[in-house]
């Protein structure tokens, strides 16, 4: 059981980068839908089916559509982000070491 909880918890953390990270925006939409597909098997797991359902019908049923629809109604093709990604890039080193910093003091004084 707890080896499929991690399958799934980085199946859901691969998934959500390919979010952040895909260029085309229909293929961040397909993504959007795997993470949130894998964030209610694993309340399905952890035998909170009510909240599971309800994260299927309401995210991926209504939301994830509305979405999909609006990029394709707008014809976004495709986003050139590398050179802004490494424009950002120091920032979110800063920040990311940042909030390890902060996840590292909380697990130390628990």
């Amino acid at each position: 059981m707890e080896y499929i909880l991690i399958l799934i918890s980085s199946l859901l953390l691969a998934c959500s980068t390919l979010v952040i990270g895909s260029q085309n925006p229909i293929h961040s939409i397909l993504f959007l839908i795997l993470v949130f597909f894998n964030g209610s098997l694993i309340l399905f797991f952890l035998q909170v089916e009510f909240f599971a359902i309800i994260f299927l019908v309401i995210y991926i049923g209504a939301i994830i559509v509305l979405f999909l629809f609006m990029v394709m109604m707008l014809k976004i093709k495709h986003i050139n982000s590398a050179q802004k990604f490494m424009d950002f890039f120091p920032y979110g080193g800063v920040i990311a070491l940042f909030l390890l910093l902060i996840i590292l003091l909380i697990t130390k004084n628990m």
